[in-house]
């Protein structure tokens, strides 16, 4: 018997099966996540910002007591040459 019902062959390349992506969710979500961790690293940004004037703050001002300090020993030493070589 004669088969009357023929199926042409497919070139190797082409497929039978529909590819269907992974499940994503849609563009809104996304754009929403992106916002979310925008607004995140903003506040981080501030706080560091933030913690770092402090920080130069506090250095500014030990280095400023650190060198009067070092200018009263200066000049303590200075003070006390000159008694020793006076009495």
């Amino acid at each position: 018997m004669i088969d009357t019902h023929i199926v042409p062959s497919l070139p190797p390349h082409t497929t039978t099966t529909t590819h269907t992506p992974p499940h994503t969710p849609p563009h809104r979500n996304h754009t929403h996540t992106h916002t979310q961790e925008i607004e995140t690293l903003r506040e981080d940004n501030k706080r560091l910002n933030s913690m770092k004037s402090d920080m130069d703050d506090e250095l500014h001002t030990l280095t400023e007591k650190l060198f009067e300090e070092a200018y009263k020993m200066v000049n303590d030493a200075k003070g006390g040459k000159v008694r020793v070589q006076s009495p």
